[in-house]
């Protein structure tokens, strides 16, 4: 269903003149992971990474801290290890997406929790006025959950490596977070 799916968005790039995308199971994937954080008024990325994936290995990867433009929580700096000092001399959001989106074009994106990490790069997107086509994406948690959901309780990306064996580093790191999704 996946397949024939992508045939008929393929047909429809095509028709309005952009490249087809390649088919899933030869697809150069950008796995890709944030971390944000939510002051009072809208959230902002402060890392931000992306492992191009082809064949099952990294081939390329992609990662920046971002400046916020504001005092990261301590609560933030406490999950995340990122401190205020290791952003204060990163690029703002406003030129690292443009960079990112670059690195991840014609990809497909995986990501854990894909609804919230990249319904939240879009509303960047949006929100600085940029024009990006929107890339398809698969959600390992739904993936996991659908396919795992008798036999483990949690389904966060922490659950998912544990039951996977994957070592798991800097958990809530983007490049780390990245390469076990």
């Amino acid at each position: 269903i996946q397949e024939m799916e992508n045939e008929w968005k393929n047909k429809k790039r095509i028709r309005s003149g952009k490249p087809a995308r390649p088919p899933l199971y030869t697809a150069e994937d950008a796995i890709k992971s944030l971390e944000i954080f939510k002051p009072v008024q809208y959230d902002e990325i402060i890392e931000i990474a992306a492992c191009k994936v082809y064949q099952g290995g990294i081939v390329d990867t992609f990662e920046a801290f971002v400046n916020p433009r504001m005092p990261i929580p301590k609560k933030i700096s406490e999950l995340t290890s990122i401190t205020d000092d290791m952003v204060s001399d990163a690029l703002g959001i406003e030129e690292i997406l443009p960079r990112f989106m670059e690195f991840c074009k014609d990809s497909i994106l995986v990501a854990h929790n894909a609804k919230f990490d990249v319904g939240f790069i879009y509303a960047n997107i949006k929100r600085l006025g940029l024009s990006y086509d929107i890339l398809p994406a698969i959600d390992t948690l739904n993936l996991f959950r659908a396919g795992y959901n008798e036999e483990v309780k949690k389904f966060n990306l922490k659950a998912m490596a544990k039951y996977f064996k994957v070592k798991q580093e800097q958990h809530h790191r983007a490049i780390d977070d990245t390469k076990v999704t």
